[in-house]
């Protein structure tokens, strides 16, 4: 695995607020990366990283909260 590979994984553990670690909480801890391939991927689609990372955030908490129930 690849340095950046193993960073996003870090990061991905980092936001998960349990151990039920999903694709989400991969995608956010991807999208944290400043330089590389996916910010130029994302700035080139012409993709709000920050609105992504809230709506990946939203639908996190709304899962945590359905889970819950």
């Amino acid at each position: 695995m690849g340095a950046s590979a193993g960073l996003a994984l870090e990061r991905s553990f980092a936001t998960a607020r349990t151990t039920d670690l999903r694709s989400a909480h991969v995608l956010l801890g991807i999208r944290q990366a400043q330089v590389g391939t996916v910010p130029r991927a994302l700035a080139l689609a012409g993709i709000d990283q920050a609105e992504l990372a809230d709506r990946v955030r939203q639908m996190l908490d709304v899962g945590i909260s359905d889970h819950r129930k």
